[in-house]
């Protein structure tokens, strides 16, 4: 006998085993009844505490292991998968020999005859359990964040809003009485036409500072949002972009003041905030026209200027950190910020945000 000569190839189903018992997976064939016991489970399903073995002697064994909370979902998802003649895509947790549940995903096919017929399910079973728990950990870890996000502009509004009363009630009160004093000392003086021009000129100066004063108050927190709502907030600011800038606006609110929780209101005109300060320092446009409603349960504000516009695919690729911010924002509360732009033909920006009546 030739010792170089080839041994005779396995038959189909040493193949098979060879093969699959190689896999990363497990991998089963079962029998469409199921009160019948699968025919194969390969060796790899010692890496849950079971023997091949253990899992062919009992027709309702891998039932009994799935989880109690996933148990009724995978089943019906199977009988979905055979009754559309397969594939049967799932994932589900199945207890281990410990009793403790491991994250699986399991992939099966109806194996057929030559004439179509159902023969039995074959499929591959992958542990996953630890993707599952990064994942678990990468949620907990984003809720967190997002918490803490939430916590921290809740503490930067309400720091405004203390900054703000104070520079409001206290530096304005006393720049108005410092007025009046110097009203009262230009009455006392004798006349002078220099001392009069001084005092006229400190008298402007101070006017000057009131107003400052009072900018910077509204820009830190508009009290208007706190006394008159959302809407008044938004006419404020519009008139004040207008003013400030030289742009034209247009504004259009609903008649009926929407019920807005006093955190949402807040995250919706910083939004509104930001948008006008991109379009100040970037559209290069003459015409802004805003519009408020509420529909569905949303309230949608709409922002179109006819500046210069931009390439919005490519801005999405790389957002600046203001944009990002708004839809950080705005996802807080399940909402988005939707950007609409071309070269040349201006920016619609739109907000929308659930409504949640205030308590």
């Amino acid at each position: 006998m030739n010792p170089n000569a080839s041994s005779p190839l396995p038959d189909s189903e040493t193949r098979f085993r060879a093969l699959v018992e190689q896999l990363p997976a497990v991998t089963y064939v079962a029998a469409l009844d199921p009160d019948l016991p699968a025919t194969y489970v390969s060796p790899q399903i010692a890496e849950f505490g079971f023997t091949p073995e253990d899992w062919l002697a009992d027709p309702q064994f891998w039932v009994k292991r799935l989880h109690p909370e996933d148990r009724q979902r995978v089943l019906d998802e199977v009988a979905r998968g055979l009754a559309a003649g397969g594939p049967i895509l799932c994932e589900y947790r199945l207890l281990d020999a410990a009793g403790r549940p491991r994250w699986v995903k399991d992939r099966a096919t109806v194996i057929r005859d030559a004439d179509g017929r159902p023969l039995a399910i074959q499929g591959v079973m992958l542990d996953i359990d630890e993707r599952k728990r990064s994942e678990a950990e990468a949620a907990q870890h984003h809720a967190q964040l997002h918490a803490l996000n939430r916590r921290m502009e809740s503490a930067i509004e309400e720091e405004r809003r203390r900054i703000a009363r104070e520079v409001h009630d206290e530096l304005g009160q006393a720049l108005t009485a410092l007025r009046l004093e110097l009203a009262l000392l230009g009455e006392g003086l004798p006349a002078d036409p220099a001392a009069a021009a001084r005092i006229a000129a400190m008298d402007t100066l101070i006017g000057r500072t009131v107003d400052t004063v009072r900018r910077i108050s509204y820009e830190l927190r508009p009290g208007v949002l706190d006394s008159l709502g959302l809407l008044a907030a938004i006419e404020w600011q519009t008139r004040e972009f207008g003013r400030r800038t030289g742009i034209r606006c247009e504004l259009a609110l609903p008649e009926r003041e929407p019920e807005v929780e006093p955190v949402r209101a807040t995250a919706l005109f910083r939004i509104f905030q930001e948008v006008l300060t991109n379009i100040a320092r970037h559209a290069g446009a003459t015409q802004v026209d805003v519009g408020v409603s509420a529909a569905l349960g949303n309230l949608l504000i709409e922002v179109d200027d006819n500046g210069r516009g931009f390439d919005a695919s490519t801005a999405e690729a790389g957002a600046s950190l203001g944009l990002l911010g708004m839809r950080e924002r705005a996802a807080e509360f399940g909402g988005l910020v939707r950007i609409d732009s071309e070269p040349g033909h201006g920016t619609r920006v739109t907000l929308a945000l659930p409504v949640v009546a205030a308590p």
